[in-house]
């Protein structure tokens, strides 16, 4: 479940919206007026531009458990548990999510020295 917080007087914080997410939210980024949401084996996005009535715009089925999602210019990346790093791209904005997947045998950054 994703519970949107006003938090503009830190001392007087307070619930001004929900999401229930079918499964089970694991991992919430939030990048501009959307929220990524892992839930169990989905990425979800939530539109919350109107905290009162967000709602899902898209969601992408990840190959296992979406444990951790950090969210830079509109691009998520996905911790798909033991399926490896998931890049998921919103594309034209609140139409469809488009996803790339690098499997173990892809190295990102630098080989280490032998």
């Amino acid at each position: 479940m994703l519970v949107v917080v006003n938090i503009s007087d830190p001392r007087n914080a307070s619930e001004i919206g929900r999401f229930d997410t079918p499964r089970t939210a694991r991992s919430v980024q939030v990048d501009r007026s959307y929220a990524y949401v892992g839930d169990l084996n989905w990425l979800r996005v939530l539109d919350i531009s109107t905290p009162a009535t967000r709602r899902e715009i898209a969601s992408y089925k990840t190959p296992s458990y979406a444990d951790h999602v950090w969210v830079a210019d509109g691009t998520a990346y996905v911790a798909a548990y033991d399926a490896g790093l998931m890049i998921v791209a919103l594309m034209r904005e609140k139409t469809y999510l488009s996803a790339h997947h690098l499997d173990e045998g892809v190295q990102i950054g630098r080989p280490q020295a032998e």
